[in-house]
């Protein structure tokens, strides 16, 4: 998960146990390098040190932050853009685009001091 910081990246595995069993012995994981192992050691010794809970608001502390932030510089630009929900913390708002601007020219007047994706990028169906 991303519950520590947006980079650090582990997860967890829930299945039968045989099938668990066959997981836990391939060879990247019995030999201690494992799938990521310097984000496995980082996140185990904040959750052995008991700190999970303090970085965990921490960074809730800060997304929910980051998004009154952007939230706010949608709200200047509502000529534009129409958030299509408000979103209490994380990293990313859905909005629409109006007055029948395209996202490519918004992302082209926006060079170098905003960065987004139109949301074709972020559809299965394109």
């Amino acid at each position: 998960t991303k519950i520590l910081a947006p980079g650090l990246r582990v997860g967890w595995l829930e299945a039968a146990p045989a099938l668990v069993d066959r997981l836990a012995a391939r060879g990247y994981v019995v030999s201690g390098g494992g799938v990521a192992p310097l984000a496995s050691q980082i996140s185990s010794r904040v959750v052995a040190s008991g700190d999970l809970d303090a970085c965990l608001a921490t960074t809730c502390a800060n997304y929910k932050r980051r998004c009154d932030a952007l939230l706010a510089a949608c709200d200047a630009a509502s000529d534009v853009l129409e958030p299509l929900c408000r979103p209490t913390g994380g990293f990313f708002v859905w909005c629409r685009l109006k007055g029948g601007i395209s996202a490519t020219a918004l992302l082209e007047a926006c060079a170098g001091e905003v960065a987004f994706l139109a949301g074709g990028a972020c559809d299965s169906g394109g």
